[in-house]
């Protein structure tokens, strides 16, 4: 599950506005791998309030999360190339 996470984490911080936001504020203090373990630790519990209280996503730590308007992967495969 750790793995799981972290790679959860990797994905958020780059796609999304907030956590990237929250993940930068964390890394300035104590360092890449502390700030993803901490991001990672924030969406673990976010899962885990979910499950146990039967709720839907509320946004990272509370707050509404938006995609980046432009991804980059997966990018869909043409059949035609």
């Amino acid at each position: 599950m750790r793995a799981a996470f972290g790679q959860a984490a990797v994905s958020a911080y780059t796609h999304y506005k907030v956590v990237k936001k929250f993940y930068r504020k964390i890394k300035r203090r104590s360092g890449k791998p502390v700030a993803r373990a901490v991001v990672a630790k924030e969406l673990a519990k976010g899962v885990w309030y979910m499950l146990t209280r039967n709720e839907e996503y509320k946004g990272f730590k509370g707050r509404p999360v938006r995609a980046a308007s432009q991804t980059c992967w997966p990018q869909p495969i043409s059949p035609h190339r």
